[in-house]
């Protein structure tokens, strides 16, 4: 199987940090700090890739976690945009 042929698309959780921001793919094990979300976004990415490179050159791609589902966000309704 490549990793174009499965669903890549891994919810990203992100907490504010006091230093920064960490974000998380629970099902990949991965997480990173970073103290913008743009270097945080462009490091968790690129870790999540690593993983799958990893797992597809081990002949392992079929064992990987599928992505969970997207959880709501609490108190959503009173966000706003503009």
């Amino acid at each position: 199987m490549s990793s174009s042929s499965i669903d890549i698309a891994y919810p990203v959780l992100v907490t504010r940090r006091a230093d920064g921001f960490e974000l998380r793919i629970q099902e990949l094990l991965v997480i990173v700090f970073a103290t913008n979300l743009s270097d945080g976004w462009r490091l968790v990415l690129e870790r999540k890739q690593q993983v799958i490179d990893c797992a597809t050159a081990a002949g392992l791609l079929d064992q990987i976690a599928a992505p969970g589902p997207l959880r709501p966000l609490v108190g959503a309704d009173v966000l706003t945009w503009t």
